[in-house]
C-alpha cells in the first residue's frame, strides 16, 4: 500500500536537496501607488487629494470583497470568483537581438479563484 508524501518530506527533498521551492510572486501595485512612491515631498503635497481619493476607493473595494466573501461563506448557494491576469510571457525568449524582434507567440496566464467553502484555484487557462 502506498502512502502520500507528507509536506515535511516534500520540503526536505525539493527545498533542501534540490534547492527548488514554489515561486511566490510579489504583490502587484497599481500605477498610481507606484508613482506615488517616487514623488518628491512637494509633489506629494500637490497630489494629496488624488491619493486620498484613490485610497478611499481601494478601501471600498476591499470592504466590498470582504462583505461578499462573508456572504458566500454563510450561504452555500452563493459563489464568488476573482480573476487574475498574470504577467505576459513572450515566446521564444532569448538574448539574441534578432530573436527579440521575431517574437510571434505571447502567453497569458489567466487564473480564476472561487470562494465558496474552499479557497483554491479552480481554473487556470493559458492562451496564446
Amino acid at each position: 500500500m502506498k502512502y502520500p508524501v507528507s509536506e515535511r518530506r516534500y520540503k526536505e527533498i525539493f527545498v533542501n536537496d534540490f534547492n527548488i521551492s514554489p515561486f511566490h510572486p510579489k504583490k502587484d501595485q497599481c500605477v498610481l501607488c507606484e508613482r506615488w512612491n517616487s514623488l518628491s515631498a512637494v509633489e506629494k503635497e500637490n497630489r494629496a487629494q488624488q491619493k486620498m481619493e484613490h485610497d478611499c476607493n481601494k478601501e471600498d473595494a476591499h470592504n466590498f470583497k470582504a462583505t461578499v466573501k462573508a456572504e458566500c461563506v454563510q450561504d452555500p448557494s452563493r459563489c464568488m470568483a476573482t480573476f487574475d491576469l498574470e504577467a505576459i510571457l513572450q515566446l521564444p525568449c532569448g538574448l539574441i537581438t534578432q530573436l527579440y524582434y521575431k517574437r510571434k507567440l505571447v502567453v497569458y496566464n489567466f487564473t480564476v479563484y472561487t470562494r465558496a467553502h474552499q479557497d483554491k484555484a479552480v481554473a487556470t487557462c493559458e492562451r496564446n
